[in-house]
């Protein structure tokens, strides 16, 4: 199943709210959402 990441729609949560993994996000994929992320907040370098 494929799903969409909204990186504009961030948001903070407390790590006590999560109460289980549905998932995983490949090492690639993750660092193209850090970089968005990155861009988003006016972080990049």
């Amino acid at each position: 199943m494929q799903s969409v990441l909204l990186v504009f729609q961030l948001r903070a949560i407390d790590k006590q709210r999560i109460t289980k993994k549905i998932g995983y996000l490949e090492k690639e994929l993750i660092e193209k959402v850090n970089q968005e992320m990155k861009d988003l907040l006016g972080l990049s370098k």
